[in-house]
C-alpha cells in the first residue's frame, strides 16, 4: 500500500541511509528522500563496567539470538537476554541443549526503570541481528557510554560506526572472538564506551527535531 502511494508525498523520511537506498531502489526519486534517525536521550548519570553481557529486544528470528547463544559456548561470560517474543521457548531450549543455562538468564519483559539500570551496569551490549532497518537498541545502549558489538547488517553500521565492533551476521565464531577480545581488554571497553557516547550526540532528540523541522520548512518553501 505504502509503495503504491510514494509519489504522492513531497518528502519521505527514512530511519536510515540503508532504508533510503532501499526506497530509492524501488524507483522513488532520491531528491524527495531524507534520512532522520530515531533520536536518543543522552543519560548524565555515570555508569560502571559490569560483569555481564546484555542483549535486549523482541525475541524473534530476525534478532539472531540463536547465534548469540551458540557463540556463548566459546566464551566464559554471563549473558542476560531481556525481552519477550514467539522465539523465547525455542531459545530457552537451545540454551538447555547446549548446557548453558547456568550462564544465560532469560529476564523476560523488564520495566523502563529496570532497563535503564541494566543499561548502566552491563559489560558489553550485543546486537546479533540478521537484519535491522535502523538499530534503535544499539543507539540506546551506546548513549550510556558502554561498548557495543553488532552485526554488520542493514542500518546498524550507520549507528555503530567506528565507535563499536561490527561482525558478520550469523557468524558465531566471529561474534565469540569479538566478545572474548572485549572481555579481556578493559581499556578497549572504556575507549569504545567513550566513543559511543560521543557519537550518540549526533543522534540526540534535539538534533533529530532540528532535522525534522528543517524538512517541514523545506516542504513549505517548495509549495509557496
Amino acid at each position: 500500500f505504502f509503495l503504491r502511494h510514494l509519489n504522492e508525498f513531497d518528502k519521505v523520511v527514512c530511519v536510515s541511509d540503508y532504508m533510503k537506498r532501499d526506497v530509492a531502489a524501488r524507483g522513488f526519486s532520491e531528491d524527495r528522500l531524507v534520512t532522520i534517525y530515531n533520536g536518543v536521550d543522552i543519560p548524565e548519570a555515570p555508569c560502571r563496567d559490569g560483569e555481564y553481557i546484555l542483549s535486549l529486544g523482541r525475541l524473534v528470528r530476525l534478532k539472531g539470538l540463536d547465534t548469540l547463544i551458540r557463540a556463548m559456548r566459546h566464551t566464559d561470560g554471563h549473558l542476560r537476554i531481556c525481552g519477550e517474543g514467539p522465539e523465547r521457548k525455542d531459545l530457552e531450549n537451545l540454551s538447555q541443549r547446549l548446557g548453558l543455562t547456568d550462564r544465560i538468564d532469560f529476564m523476560g519483559w523488564i520495566s523502563e526503570e529496570e532497563k535503564h539500570r541494566m543499561l548502566c551496569e552491563y559489560r558489553m551490549f550485543v546486537i546479533p541481528s540478521v537484519h535491522e532497518a535502523y538499530g534503535m537498541v544499539a543507539a540506546e545502549a551506546m548513549s550510556y557510554g558502554k561498548p557495543v558489538i553488532a552485526s554488520s547488517t542493514g542500518g546498524l553500521p550507520e549507528v555503530v560506526g567506528d565507535a563499536g565492533i561490527l561482525v558478520p551476521p550469523q557468524d558465531e565464531k566471529a561474534l565469540a572472538d569479538a566478545m572474548n577480545a572485549l572481555d579481556r581488554d578493559g581499556e578497549r571497553r572504556r575507549q569504545l564506551g567513550n566513543a559511543a557516547k560521543e557519537r550518540m550526540k549526533a543522534f540526540s532528540w534535539d538534533e533529530m527535531a532540528k532535522r525534522t523541522s528543517d524538512t517541514y520548512q523545506d516542504v513549505v518553501n517548495r509549495q509557496s
